[in-house]
C-alpha cells in the first residue's frame, strides 16, 4: 500500500489523466443518449408531419370531390335528359378536375369532366362567351377529334363542364398498358411497363394524329395538349380530345420542360409531343428524357421508328422539323388518304366561325383579355368583344338619336318594335294639374316696334324669367331698359 503511494506521489501525472478519461468517456455517454433521444423525435415529429400533410391532402381531395358531385347534381337537375351513373376516380393526372359517367336518354354514354377556370383564361364565363365559345366547338367537326356533345360554365362556381361521348377502350395509354379506362390514374400507369404496337399501325396513328393537327391549324387553332392519354381511341380510330385546353388557357404539366426545346412556335412544341407519342407507341412506356438515348433505340426499335424518331429529335439540320416535313417523311407518306375510309367520307367544307369566335382565337393567340360590352340601338341589345387588359365591363354606347338608358336583360320577352325618340315632356313624370285659367284681361297693346340690331346677349335674368314661365308663377310688369 506505502509502494502505490508512492508510486502516485511520484507520478501525479497518472490520476489526473485517469479522472480526464473518466470525465470524457461520461461527455461522451452524455452526448450519445441525447442524440438518440433528439433522432427519436425528429422522427416522431417527421412522421406527424408526413401524416398532417397527407390529411390535408385527402381533405382537400375530398372537399373538392363533395364539391364537384354538387355542381354535377345541380347540372343535371335542370337537364332531365342526363342521368348520373358513377363519380369516376381520379383518372386523368390534372389537378383540381373531376370526372363523372353520365348516361343519355337515347344515346351513347357521356363522361362528363369538371376544373375550375384556369387563371390564363382571357375571357369571362359569360353567356356571350358561351355562346361564342360553343360555335367555335360546333364548327371543330373532324374525324379524329372527338366531338364535345356539351359545353357549359358555371358561372357562379367558375368551373367549366365538358361533356364528351364515353369509349370502353379509354385512350391509346390505356391500349398500351392493357388497363382499364375508368380505374384512378396512378394505378394504372405507376411502376408499370406496357406493350409496343407494331410498326404498320404506329404509322396509321400517327398518320391520323397529324391530319387532326393540321386541321386544328387550319382553323387558327393551337393544341399543346398532345400525349397518348389526349387520344381516345374510338373502334380503332384514334380522336384527339383536350383540344378546347389551349382555349381555356390549361397548360400542359410537360409545358416547361419540352418548351426549351421547341421553343416558341407552338407547330414545333406539337412535333416534339408527337415523336414522345411514337415513342411510347413504339417502346411500350413513356420517355423520361427530353431526348431519347439513340443508341437504345437503334437496339431495340424497329429500323422504320428509329428513322422517324431521329429525323425528329436529331435532325441533320440540327433543329425541329415542321409538322408538313413530318407528315412527308417515307414512314407516313407511304399512307394513302385512300387507307384512312374515315377521311375520304368527311366533307372538307368548313363551317364557317362567327366573327366573335374569330376575336377569342386572336385574343387566345396574342394573351389579351376580353370583355363584354353592350351595343344598345334603338331596336335591340346586341353583344360584342373587344380587346382590353382590364375586367369585364358592359359599356352601354350612347345612340344618337335616343337618350342613353341602362342595359336590361332581354332575354326574358322580345324587345318592342322601334319607336320616334320620346320628347323630354313624354319621358318625365306627369305634371300636377294646371291652375285654373285666370280672367280673361282687357285687350293686348299693340305690336311694339322691332327691336334695335345691335341688343346686347341675353342675361341670367331671362334664363329666370323661363323658369318662372315653366314654372306658373304670376309676372310683374317692369319698365323697358
Amino acid at each position: 500500500m506505502g509502494s502505490f503511494q508512492e508510486f502516485l506521489e511520484d507520478n501525479i501525472w497518472v490520476p489526473i489523466v485517469a479522472g480526464i478519461a473518466i470525465l470524457l468517456l461520461l461527455v461522451i455517454a452524455i452526448w450519445t443518449c441525447c442524440s438518440w433521444k433528439r433522432r427519436r423525435g425528429y422522427q416522431r415529429i417527421g412522421n406527424a408531419v408526413g401524416n398532417q400533410l397527407h390529411m390535408e391532402k385527402y381533405n382537400r381531395q375530398t372537399a373538392h370531390n363533395e364539391a364537384a358531385s354538387m355542381n354535377c347534381q345541380y347540372y343535371l337537375r335542370a337537364h332531365p335528359n342526363y342521368s348520373l351513373w358513377q363519380h369516376l376516380p381520379q383518372i386523368g393526372s390534372r389537378v383540381g378536375k373531376s370526372w363523372f359517367a353520365i348516361r343519355k336518354t337515347g344515346d351513347q354514354d357521356q363522361i362528363m369532366s369538371l376544373v375550375t377556370k384556369s387563371s390564363r383564361c382571357v375571357f369571362p364565363f359569360t353567356s356571350v362567351a358561351k355562346r361564342h365559345v360553343s360555335s367555335l366547338i360546333a364548327a371543330l367537326q373532324h374525324p379524329y377529334l372527338l366531338p364535345i356533345t356539351e359545353m357549359d360554365f358555371l358561372q357562379q362556381q367558375s368551373v367549366l363542364l365538358l361533356m364528351e361521348p364515353l369509349s370502353a377502350k379509354g385512350s391509346l395509354r390505356d391500349e398500351i398498358y392493357k388497363t382499364n379506362p375508368i380505374h384512378e390514374y396512378t394505378s394504372k400507369y405507376a411502376g408499370k411497363g406496357g406493350r409496343g404496337l407494331p410498326v404498320r399501325r404506329i404509322a396509321m396513328i400517327g398518320r391520323q394524329i397529324i391530319e387532326a393537327l393540321e386541321f386544328l391549324y387550319a382553323r387558327g387553332l393551337k393544341y399543346q395538349h398532345l400525349h397518348t392519354g389526349n387520344i381516345i381511341m374510338d373502334n380503332g380510330v384514334p380522336k384527339l380530345a383536350g383540344y378546347t385546353n389551349w382555349l381555356f388557357g390549361y397548360q400542359s404539366r410537360i409545358y416547361p420542360v419540352l418548351k426549351k426545346l421547341s421553343g416558341k412556335s407552338a407547330d414545333l412544341f406539337d412535333v416534339v409531343c408527337f415523336g414522345h407519342v411514337l415513342l411510347e407507341m413504339t417502346m411500350g412506356q413513356p420517355e423520361t428524357e427530353l431526348k431519347p438515348d439513340m443508341n437504345r433505340l437503334t437496339a431495340s426499335c424497329p429500323s422504320d421508328m428509329v428513322e422517324i424518331l431521329a429525323f425528329i429529335f436529331y435532325h441533320p439540320e440540327n433543329r425541329i422539323p415542321s409538322l408538313a416535313e413530318v407528315k412527308s417523311h417515307p414512314v407516313f407518306a407511304r399512307i394513302a388518304v385512300s387507307d384512312m375510309p374515315e377521311l375520304t367520307a368527311f366533307s372538307r367544307a368548313q363551317i364557317p366561325l362567327s366573327s366573335g369566335a374569330k376575336q377569342i382565337i386572336k385574343a387566345v393567340s396574342q394573351g389579351k383579355q376580353l370583355k363584354s360590352s353592350v351595343r344598345r340601338s334603338s331596336s335591340e341589345t346586341s353583344f360584342s368583344f373587344s380587346s382590353t387588359n382590364t375586367s369585364l365591363t358592359r359599356a352601354p354606347s350612347i345612340n344618337s338619336s335616343a337618350p342613353t338608358t341602362p342595359a336590361r336583360a332581354s332575354s326574358a320577352a322580345p324587345s318592342a318594335p322601334p319607336t320616334a325618340p320620346a320628347t323630354p315632356a313624354a319621358a318625365a313624370a306627369p305634371a300636377p294639374p294646371p291652375p285654373p285659367p285666370p280672367a280673361p284681361g282687357p285687350p293686348p297693346p299693340p305690336p311694339a316696334a322691332p327691336a334695335p340690331a345691335n341688343l346686347p346677349p341675353p342675361q341670367d335674368g331671362r334664363n329666370a324669367l323661363l323658369d318662372s314661365i315653366r314654372g306658373g308663377k304670376s309676372l310683374k310688369k317692369t319698365g323697358n331698359r
